[in-house]
């Protein structure tokens, strides 16, 4: 038997995100990853352009998850290039 799920993934994202903030993640929309800040080999935040004022920002970062969905090979590439 086959069965196909849906799945409101805007209301999980929103879950996700307002949960994050709770335990003191800030939170972004239309936020752009441009690039990735680095100290010596480890990967430390992102540059980042708000795409609502084009202003250029850098975010620092203990973890950092690339979760672009179908852009993550875009994400993956600016940290390694060639990648």
């Amino acid at each position: 038997v086959f069965f196909e799920a849906q799945h409101n993934d805007s209301r999980t994202n929103i879950a996700i995100a307002l949960s994050a903030a709770e335990h003191g993640a800030d939170i972004g929309n239309y936020v752009e990853m441009t690039g990735v800040l680095w100290e010596g080999k480890k990967a430390v935040g992102v540059t980042a352009r708000d795409r609502m004022t084009n202003q250029e920002i850098k975010i620092w970062a203990n973890k950092i998850v690339f979760a672009g969905g179908p852009f993550t090979d875009g994400m993956r590439a600016m940290e390694h290039k060639g990648a």
